[in-house]
């Protein structure tokens, strides 16, 4: 019996592929651009007739009988990479998916799928949206844009057109005090209230420190509500830092209870500058970049050394130190010899000022294709992606404002020289990076990209 279920099915996808030769030669009689798969038709350059929302997608649609997911004529839409530059990464990234409830049963009827293809069909992948929107529609809206109580009904209809359900329970109705229209919505249990160019949370009164960045039109409140949440607004940030500080003093407190605050080493600092995401612009300033690169924006961060019995309160160095001085220090500390060669050098010794020179000549960074060497005073970047290099004399410029790449060669020679033994010296990492991605330097994530804007690539 099971061989002739076996049969069967041979017989079956025989004939199913005779059918697919047959409806290929029938659609390439009509013009249309078919190829022949092995258990499908793919049936190229259609262009149906949306609205704008989905310009740039290229759509390929694909028949295949008994598709295991019931589905036997949808289509895919992908950016096009003959208009728009595309990294690698997101080539075969689809944008877009649809699904046509046609019944198949001649070449005819997949024409007829075709012709009325509309816009309803199509699912967008919301995952990728963000990037869609800025590459290929330059982030602008297929609505309308917004102005400051000129909010109607018709915006809450349009919302949903957008995306059905990613907004609940939207209303609009007067603001109490200023008397124009807003629109209220809910997003992951998160009340949001939106005037046409303003988004705030809480109480509809609100106040400066709940709004987020200028939001006038559709996309953009997607945007913002799909990245941003309360926790991104300068009010939450300064209330993150006073239960920061409030969380340091009760550890200091418990160490004094147990009469041991004065033989303890504290060590208090932070991994990174402030994230590009959360789009407060000045978080890291005066200094350029953000987390994830190597400016001063991204790695300058406090580094606080606290031991009441050994250290003299009140020092302050414009040393440059690293994260990885902290195992040296600690194990000095604690009087242990370790019994492997540790990154970093023991900085109690500096400290303490017995030792007066600069804990170190030259520090490296890395991530990738992105790194950075600061040595003695100069401060040299580079992302070797597309070969953007800086160079910084940092004992006049410690902003990073005047890029001296191109008039001290011979200073970014010899940088570049001790960058290669040094990435010699390192081994392979465990889990290579497999993208990476543009992040603009003196703009946030979600700022509109400019001509002479400076921007590297982060690996991930």
């Amino acid at each position: 019996m099971k061989h002739v279920k076996l049969f069967e099915q041979f017989i079956n996808e025989q004939d199913s592929q005779e059918l697919l030769s047959q409806y290929a030669e029938e659609l390439k009689a009509e013009g249309y651009d078919v190829e022949l798969g092995t258990s499908n038709l793919r049936i190229m350059g259609i262009k149906p007739k949306f609205d704008k929302r989905y310009k740039g997608i290229v759509w390929t649609f694909f028949y295949e009988p008994n598709h295991w997911a019931g589905k036997d004529f949808n289509a895919r839409g992908y950016i096009d990479r003959s208009k728009y530059d595309i990294p690698d990464h997101f080539e075969w990234t689809r944008y877009a998916n649809a699904h046509l409830d046609v019944s198949v049963k001649s070449s005819k009827d997949i024409i007829k799928g075709l012709k009325s293809f509309k816009k309803w069909d199509v699912e967008f992948n919301w995952n990728f949206w963000e990037y869609y929107w800025s590459t290929v529609q330059d982030s602008k809206t297929a609505y309308r844009n917004t102005k400051r109580g000129d909010l109607t009904r018709q915006d809450i209809k349009d919302m949903e057109d957008f995306h059905s359900g990613w907004w609940s329970k939207p209303t609009i109705t007067k603001h109490p005090v200023l008397g124009f229209n807003i629109i209220s919505v809910e997003n992951s249990g998160i009340t949001y209230h939106w005037d046409g160019k303003d988004v705030w949370y809480g109480k509809i009164t609100g106040g400066k420190d709940w709004k987020f960045r200028p939001i006038t039109c559709i996309e953009s409140l997607y945007s913002m509500s799909n990245k941003s949440s309360p926790h991104d607004s300068t009010r939450a940030w300064e209330s993150k830092r006073h239960s920061l500080d409030r969380s340091v003093g009760k550890i200091v407190e418990k160490l004094k209870e147990l009469e041991i605050y004065g033989k303890t080493l504290i060590v208090f600092t932070s991994d990174n500058g402030g994230a590009n995401y959360i789009e407060l612009e000045d978080i890291n300033k005066p200094y350029r970049g953000w987390k994830i690169s190597f400016f001063e924006g991204g790695i300058r961060v406090p580094y606080i050394v606290s031991w009441p019995d050994e250290i003299n309160p009140g020092k302050k160095s414009d040393s440059a130190v690293h994260h990885f001085d902290i195992f040296p220090t600690i194990a000095k500390a604690a009087g242990l010899e370790s019994i492997h060669t540790l990154d970093g050098v023991d900085l109690l010794p500096f400290i303490k000022n017995e030792k007066q020179t600069k804990p170190h000549k030259t520090l490296f960074w890395r991530s990738g294709n992105h790194q950075s060497v600061l040595h003695e005073k100069w401060k040299y970047i580079i992302s070797k992606k597309e070969n953007f290099r800086w160079l910084f004399d940092t004992s006049v410029d410690p902003l990073e404002s005047n890029n001296l790449i191109e008039s001290h060669p011979e200073v970014a020679r010899k940088i570049e020289e001790l960058m290669t033994k040094f990435n010699s010296e390192q081994n392979d990492p465990l889990f290579p990076a497999s993208y990476e991605v543009p992040i603009m330097i003196d703009k946030y994530d979600g700022q509109k990209f400019e001509e002479g804007d400076e921007y590297l690539y982060w690996s991930n």
